[in-house]
């Protein structure tokens, strides 16, 4: 990962483990939003594998762009922590997608946490148009190749 992915994790890990522990505990999605530095560097990883397709690097490369970008959807500077829950959104298709092409071998090589990161995003999507309604649902579909 690059200086400035580093950089973004480190400070992505600390306002979402901040916001959980004083805000967003009781928050109906915090079950999913806690995913979110780890799957940000799980896509990273990704994106950097030789043995991932091109067609998912793209994607992969949208998805982080979009968590890099001040300006999306759902602006964190405008929503706060909860803003973060199109990025994930858009990371979960963007993850279903590219889990058709991926050998297990590269998913277990570089996702480390000890949940099963297929459920973590099954369950991200299955609450994916609740957390962020019907008509973002359908860009962020729309911003990933299928």
């Amino acid at each position: 990962m690059s200086d400035r992915e580093n950089d973004f994790l480190d400070r992505l890990r600390i306002r979402i483990n901040y916001w959980l522990e004083n805000k967003g505990a009781d928050s109906e999605f915090a079950k999913h939003l806690k995913w979110i530095p780890d799957i940000f560097e799980f896509m990273c990883k990704l994106s950097l594998d030789r043995e991932v397709k091109i067609e998912d690097k793209a994607n992969l490369a949208v998805s982080i762009s979009y968590f890099l970008s001040p300006f999306d959807l759902f602006p964190e500077a405008l929503a706060g922590t909860i803003g973060y829950s199109d990025d994930l959104v858009l990371a979960a298709i963007t993850l279903n997608y590219a889990f058709t092409d991926l050998d297990e071998n590269i998913v277990t090589k570089h996702w480390k946490q000890e949940e099963d990161v297929h459920k973590i995003i099954a369950a991200v999507l299955a609450d994916a148009e609740k957390m962020v309604g019907k008509e973002m649902w359908g860009n962020l579909l729309d911003l990933i190749n299928h």
